[in-house]
């Protein structure tokens, strides 16, 4: 059994030659230098464990197949967790979930009324295209003007285009007076003054 010239020894019966290093009777690999026994899924040099399918380091406080962070305190970690911040199926987006985004969209304190906030609301009004101009719009606006409570007792008339408050006794765009009653006066164009009165003797003064 010493064909190659060297001492057989019992131990060596399976033809290979024996190292004090592999006493419990298994081959002994330069791998193993530790004394435990290597398996190519341990090629990370870390003792593989059934527990380490997924090929991570398994630790105890792992139980439910997660990986453990120490620094969760206690909170099971996952890889979508990179910030270190407990992920949430609602969190899908990467951003932290808040109940009240329950819509979806990422919520803002200045959202508190649950209306989706638009930095043109910064007077906490909820704004509108038509207030373009800043001013809150009121559908009797329709026209861009702003609006007067004073003209409540009629709706705008493209005919108010002047912002003035129109009179169909206005129609020639003057502003009408109901001293001007006097047709004659209106045909004429001619506009009102205290002065036509013909009173003998007397000349009208504002300061009378």
């Amino acid at each position: 059994m010493e064909s190659n010239g060297i001492q057989w020894n019992p131990m060596e019966s399976n033809g290979i030659r024996w190292n004090p290093m592999e006493s419990d009777g298994i081959q002994w690999n330069p791998i193993e230098s530790d004394g435990i026994q290597w398996n190519p899924i341990e090629s990370d040099g870390i003792r593989w464990n059934p527990m380490e399918s997924d090929g991570i380091p398994w630790n105890p406080m792992e139980s439910d197949g997660i990986q453990w962070n120490p620094r969760n305190h206690g909170i099971q970690w996952n890889p979508i967790e990179s910030n270190g911040i407990q992920w949430n199926p609602m969190e899908s987006d990467a951003i932290r979930w808040n109940p009240m985004e329950s819509d979806g969209i990422p919520w803002n304190p200045m959202e508190s009324d649950g209306i989706p906030w638009n930095p043109m609301e910064s007077d906490g009004i909820p704004w509108n295209p038509m207030e373009s101009d800043g001013i809150p719009w009121n559908p009797m606006e329709s026209d861009g003007i702003r609006w007067n409570p004073m003209e409540s007792p009629k709706s705008w008339n493209p005919m108010e285009s002047n912002r003035i408050q129109w009179n169909p006794i206005e129609s020639d765009g003057i502003r009408w007076n109901p001293m001007e009653s006097l047709e004659s006066e209106r045909i004429t164009g001619n506009l009102w003054n205290p002065e036509k009165f013909k009173i003998p003797g007397f000349r009208f003064s504002p300061l009378a």
